[in-house]
């Protein structure tokens, strides 16, 4: 029995690595909102098989090139032509990176801007908006969600319209570069005391303020959190308890985070090896009570308290089964797989992974140890808990 088991554990493996490999190269051929929902699968471990998110990951540098006369004339609609050329002595027509919504182009401001303005850096990026993307987004939305409801009509287990229906929502309002600008300022602002973080400026004067299309922002010199040259910057160790520190600080005291940190959106800079986060189209904000919820759920799971974990999922608006409550603990210990190993041999095993795979995944220990200091801190406060089962 034990290997019909292995066997069909390796039948499936095998399934899923070939399926996924065919879903992600339809992705790429369709581009729009498929490689952006790709890429958003890609940090969902919680949900999708690990193969499915290795396969996935590959989306997150395979955005092709806009052609510069169409990003020009959105630069030249965003800011008039004669705007341009007074604001920008120089724009790089190759982006610095591609995504699905936008482009990013290193550039120069011109001498008029630095002298009538309180601005000291004159070497910016532009984030321009693909051209006549909102109507690509908002078709594909609509298929997706289409698509999406078919399954969960051909079988419960494969509901996922929740899910898609918040981050469709999201999708939709990170098209607004001024509302990006404005939750860039704000989670910036709110990082300003963790060390070793940094976000970019965004950088007001007259003639490149923020637009719906366009954003112009400091340029940092850095380079992808995941490549060797990042990690040899900085120890592994440091880049994962800054990454997980900024995160817990974001979510846990904040109540505002960026809600798509994948690789593409995390570099180090050179200069100093701080960690530098990018792309604040899509950010949630969370109130007090589902900040307390959250940090309920985590230690609860780390700490295999049941009457927790249920009333945490209780706080948070999630059905969980009084009567299974073991259900409940194995689905959320399954989710944060590989962060809840318990004992030392688990720590020294995800230590090694980390040195020696430079696997910068987030820490969810040290979330829970973030959320920790911030119950003591009385940053976010847990009332005692009424439930309480017989297991």
């Amino acid at each position: 029995a034990a290997g019909d088991s292995a066997l069909e554990d390796e039948i499936w493996d095998a399934f899923n690595v070939r399926i996924s490999r065919l879903v992600c190269q339809q992705m790429i051929a369709l581009q729009g909102v498929w490689i952006k929902l790709g890429q958003f699968l890609s940090t969902r471990a919680d949900v999708l098989p690990d193969s499915w998110v290795e396969q996935l990951k590959t989306l997150q540098d395979a955005v092709p090139q806009e052609p510069w006369r169409e990003t020009s004339a959105t630069l030249a609609e965003c800011y008039g032509r004669e705007g341009l050329l007074a604001a920008f002595a120089h724009v790089e027509s190759e982006p610095l990176a591609c995504a699905s919504i936008a482009s990013v182009h290193r550039a120069t401001l011109a001498a008029t801007v630095l002298a009538t303005s309180s601005l000291q850096c004159k070497d910016v990026v532009i984030k321009v908006q693909r051209r006549g993307i909102r109507g690509v987004i908002e078709s594909d939305l609509r298929n997706l969600r289409y698509l999406v409801r078919r399954m969960a009509k051909e079988d419960s287990k494969l509901d996922y319209t929740a899910m898609i229906d918040e981050w469709a929502d999201e999708t939709l309002r990170e098209l607004d570069f001024v509302n990006e600008a404005l939750n860039t300022e704000l989670v910036g602002h709110n990082l300003r005391g963790v060390p070793g973080v940094k976000v970019p400026r965004v950088l007001r004067a007259a003639g490149i303020a923020p637009t719906p299309r366009s954003l112009v922002l400091e340029f940092v010199d850095g380079e992808k959190l995941t490549s060797p040259g990042a990690v040899a910057r900085s120890s592994p160790e440091r880049l994962v308890e800054t990454l997980s520190a900024s995160f817990a600080q974001q979510i846990f005291v904040d109540g505002v985070f960026n809600a798509d940190p994948h690789p593409g959106n995390l570099m180090v800079e050179r200069a100093t090896g701080a960690l530098v986060l990018l792309d604040f189209g899509m950010t949630k904000h969370v109130n007090e009570q589902q900040r307390v919820a959250f940090a309920r759920l985590l230690l609860s799971a780390a700490e295999g308290d049941l009457s927790g974990l249920l009333l945490a999922l209780k706080e948070m608006g999630l059905d969980a089964s009084i009567d299974r409550p073991d259900e409940a603990m194995n689905a959320m210990r399954y989710m944060l797989r590989g962060s809840l190993d318990a004992g030392s041999g688990g720590r020294a095993r995800r230590g090694r992974n980390v040195a020696c795979d430079q696997r910068l995944d987030l820490s969810i220990e040290q979330h829970i140890v973030q959320s920790r200091h911030a119950l003591n801190d009385g940053v976010v406060r847990l009332e005692p808990m009424p439930l309480s089962l017989a297991v």
